[in-house]
């Protein structure tokens, strides 16, 4: 509706009016619920990532880190996305991929230290890659003893 002044809506015939207002108050409802926009993109690259989608995957993920930069399971998701497209990408590409799932996971742990599948994933990453490309044994083996302490507490 704000995009049709009063003196476009006067020369409308009658009866287009109260569809016009209707689709109007619809379309503020569905901008009142973008709040969602997070959660149906993290659910869309959930969908993505099980159909071994990893690129559409990784956008979704990206999107819904748009909304919520500092959620943790985002971040994770975003990572395993990345870490996939980087197994299956060429050299030049998997360097920048391996990158990104590196910051993601990290990040995920800056946020989460305490999240199992966070640290799993941390330390999975550290002792897989290679050293140019973000691993490290030292580190990994810190956090599987942080992993083993985390999964034996209550």
């Amino acid at each position: 509706m704000l995009w049709l002044t009063d003196r476009r809506l006067a020369k409308l015939p009658l009866l287009s009016r109260p569809l016009l207002v209707v689709a109007g108050v619809f379309l503020l409802l569905l901008k009142a619920s973008a709040g969602d926009s997070a959660a149906e993109a993290f659910l869309r690259g959930k969908a993505d990532f099980e159909r071994r989608a990893f690129a559409p995957a990784l956008t979704a993920f990206e999107q819904a880190l748009q909304d919520e930069p500092k959620q943790p399971v985002y971040l994770l998701w975003a990572g395993r996305a990345a870490g996939r497209l980087a197994e299956e990408a060429g050299p030049f590409k998997a360097f920048s991929l391996a990158r990104k799932t590196r910051e993601c996971f990290e990040r995920a742990y800056a946020l989460a230290p305490r999240d199992p599948e966070v640290v799993a994933d941390l330390a999975e990453f550290y002792e897989k890659a290679p050293g140019f490309m973000g691993g490290n044994a030292e580190a990994a083996r810190r956090l599987r003893a942080e992993l083993k302490a985390l999964r034996a507490a209550p």
